[in-house]
């Protein structure tokens, strides 16, 4: 089975615009996905310029692949004083590597409809539990708001954070997404545009 390693950040439009090509790729690869904490900002808010840049992406991803940003998304997120800081997502993300590995794909995509479609602010640990303990885990929202409160899940979130970190330098990542496939002795990189044209396919868009 092939690997394949994803730099991402929760946050991230464009690795929202990629999440339907992961989903598709993880079912035939090994897929791991690489914080590099590009939005790992504590105290970071979201602020109206910021959203008017982001929005104007939005609408361009939409174009390309289909993928849906909503109006509930753009009235409670990016027109409200939230915050900005992918952190805590690291922390559901991680919580999820560690009790089943093959899901956290698919819960940084639910993670991200999430905020995108429903237009939720999955920086907040009530959500995050909430959008978790749908994906058939078989603990409750109780419990998971507790195990993302832990010591050990915070410093097990930075250890993974600083290891992506120094692996984005080794692999040369200028941004995210970057996707890369394992070869018989090295990496290679996949191009973007196959992730967003595959979504798109996926989404039954003909993009431009």
């Amino acid at each position: 089975m092939p690997k394949i390693s994803v730099f991402f950040d929760p946050l991230c439009g464009w690795c929202y615009a990629i999440a339907p090509a992961l989903e598709a790729l993880a079912q035939q690869s090994e897929l791991r996905l690489v914080p590099t904490g590009l939005f790992s900002q504590p105290g970071r808010r979201m602020t109206p310029e910021f959203a008017a840049h982001a929005w104007r992406n939005d609408q361009r991803i939409a174009q390309l692949t289909g993928q849906v940003f909503s109006q509930h998304y753009h009235d409670h997120i990016l027109q409200q004083d939230t915050a900005f800081d992918s952190s805590s997502l690291l922390l559901a993300l991680t919580w999820v590597q560690q009790q089943a590995p093959a899901q956290e794909v698919l819960a940084l995509h639910a993670l991200q409809k999430a905020r995108y479609v429903d237009g939720l602010d999955t920086t907040q640990l009530t959500v995050q539990a909430q959008v978790l303990a749908q994906l058939g885990l078989g603990i409750s929202t109780e419990a998971i708001v507790q195990a993302l409160q832990s010591p050990e899940l915070l410093a097990a979130t930075q250890a993974r954070l600083i290891a992506g970190q120094h692996l984005a330098q080794e692999f040369h990542v200028q941004g995210v997404p970057q996707a890369f496939i394992q070869t018989d002795d090295d990496w290679q990189a996949i191009a973007s545009g196959e992730l967003l044209q595959r979504t798109a396919e996926l989404n039954g868009v003909v993009a431009p």
